[in-house]
């Protein structure tokens, strides 16, 4: 399946009038309209490839990891926080999100084994086991008698390790917790939570996020994610 580019997602760093046909996303771990199909990463983005053809044939050789896993689907969909390995060229990438779009900024090898993760949602399994559920489809089991299973929250990150996925930091939804905006006007923006405004009834929560700037911007908890206490854990520019 392809898209008409003049419909492609603002995901997709592409000129729409550029041919006629995108590649679409395959069903995945992250949302269509957040995503980049990986052939079009190394054509687009990367400028490994300058056809489809040679992306799907780069993919071919397993020489291209997500999160520490070959991925040889051309349709396969990378989002926001996903590392893209190429050990053959000693290249490293973090998927973060520059001009309101999905971009990739270089990395080092020694940081191509962290990952932030957005907790989700948390559910009980059985034999006291916890089960937390990431944005990226991730799901990590917790010991509910560990001290820190009842710190997790929806909304909270935690920093892990690829390929074992092992919590090495809690990033918890809170006053001073550093932080980007994914979605909505101010998408891309980075600061710290200087307040959070209740709101009585069904409204989600105001966040107010302050720039280095001093700039002060309001938003929804649906639009933060965490990454970094006071300060960002893993390079994001």
């Amino acid at each position: 399946m392809h898209l008409k580019r003049i419909i492609v997602p603002d995901s997709y760093r592409q000129k729409k009038k550029e041919l006629t046909f995108s590649i679409a996303v395959c069903p995945g771990p992250h949302k269509a309209k957040k995503s980049i199909p990986l052939a079009t990463t190394l054509r687009d983005v990367l400028k490994y490839a300058s056809i489809a053809k040679e992306a799907k044939r780069i993919l071919s050789k397993k020489e291209i990891f997500v999160d520490a896993k070959a991925r040889t689907n051309y349709k396969y969909g990378i989002g926001f926080m996903d590392i893209i390995s190429i050990p053959k060229t000693g290249d490293f990438f973090r998927v973060v999100i520059k001009d309101k779009k999905l971009n990739l900024t270089a990395i080092d090898k020694k940081e191509a084994d962290k990952k932030i993760c957005q907790i989700t949602g948390k559910s009980k399994i059985k034999k006291g086991i916890v089960q937390l559920h990431l944005h990226d489809g991730k799901n990590i089991l917790v010991d509910s008698k560990d001290k820190n299973a009842s710190n997790y929250s929806v909304g909270d990150s935690i920093l892990i390790t690829l390929p074992k996925q092992e919590i090495k930091e809690h990033l918890p939804l809170s006053k001073d917790a550093f932080v980007m905006i994914t979605d909505g006007k101010n998408k891309g923006l980075i600061g710290n939570i200087a307040e959070i405004k209740e709101v009585k009834g069904f409204k989600p929560a105001s966040y107010v996020v302050k720039t280095k700037e001093e700039e002060k911007h309001i938003t929804m908890k649906p639009y933060i994610f965490v990454i970094g206490n006071k300060e960002a854990s893993v390079k994001i520019n």
